[in-house]
């Protein structure tokens, strides 16, 4: 949309058919309501505008295309990634995404300045909070060509939802909580341990590229750079899909809580269970015992198990 008398009033009340989070996200309220305001006084579009500024910068989102692409990715979807290329659905996301593309071409500072008739900050290049790029979806949206096919070969390489906004997790309370900036370890950093290496890729490698999950234990004296080497596979492997879930031995026992949402999410799950103990007065061990064993609801193939343990056994 170039200048005020250009815009095309086409305000949606409900929001989206499909991202269901959206109507809870306060940069999208603000978004609506500067819609309404654009054929409003001056005063209502400059407050509406400033509160759309303010949400955007909490938000920790650079501009109203990152917000948008950052839902797509992220927020919650009515349905499975899978469901969305035929039928009904279909349909409804063919209208969302020309919903958010108008959204996301509409130069919102352009239209505020000319009705306020005053100076505003722009709503681009805005500082960002978000821990993965997707520069090349928010670009997109702004352009108005996304294609739903993009869309689609996207949400199968790297998933939606969630698990897909962050490299590392750790399991806190039967809860998953991203981990901001996870240790950068690497295996370059361990000196004389070239055979464990070798054995440990030899584990993660063929999985990663579809084959059956090996279950790792690494052990030895405290020290010898066993947890180094595990946090070093998501250094070492993330752009081919790893991604590590922290689980300290108390948590084990909220680890079937997961397996459904782990088992929709088409990356790689490293379970990372550092410092077990095998005394009879630990109960940890028993836990992953009873994951290793199988239950009613097993861990997904996507998902592996690498323990650390100052014991074999």
């Amino acid at each position: 949309c170039g200048s005020p008398q250009q815009w095309r009033w086409t305000v949606n009340e409900q929001g989206c058919w499909l991202l269901t989070s959206l109507n809870d996200r306060d940069w999208w309220r603000a978004v609506m309501r500067l819609e309404r305001a654009v054929t409003s006084d001056g005063a209502e579009v400059a407050a509406a505008y400033a509160e759309l500024y303010r949400c955007l910068l909490l938000a920790g989102h650079a501009s109203v295309p990152a917000a948008l692409a950052h839902e797509l990715l992220y927020g919650e979807l009515a349905v499975e990634p899978a469901q969305l290329r035929h039928g009904s659905v279909g349909t409804a996301l063919q209208l969302d995404l020309e919903r958010l593309q108008e959204l996301a071409r509409t130069d919102w500072h352009q239209l505020a300045v000319a009705r306020a008739g005053q100076v505003l900050p722009a709503l681009t290049g805005l500082p960002s909070r978000d821990r993965l790029p997707r520069q090349d979806l928010a670009d997109r949206l702004g352009r108005g060509d996304l294609d739903p096919d993009w869309l689609h070969e996207t949400y199968a390489r790297q998933g939606q939802g969630r698990l897909s906004a962050s490299l590392a997790w750790q399991l806190e309370g039967g809860e998953l909580r991203p981990l901001q900036a996870p240790t950068p370890d690497r295996f370059e950093s361990l000196y004389g341990l070239d055979a464990q290496l070798a054995e440990l890729n030899g584990a993660v490698e063929p999985w990663l590229s579809g084959g059956l999950s090996r279950n790792v234990l690494l052990y030895g004296p405290r020290g010898s750079g066993k947890s180094t080497a595990a946090r070093a596979l998501l250094s070492h492997f993330s752009d081919r899909g790893l991604r590590m879930i922290e689980v300290p031995p108390r948590e084990l026992t909220h680890v079937a809580e997961l397996s459904f949402e782990l088992s929709r999410a088409p990356l790689r799950f490293v379970l990372f269970v550092d410092d077990l103990a095998f005394s009879r007065s630990a109960s940890a061990w028993q836990r992953l015992k009873t994951l290793l064993d199988g239950s009613l609801q097993p861990l997904p193939a996507h998902v592996m198990i690498l323990a650390t343990s100052k014991r074999r056994t």
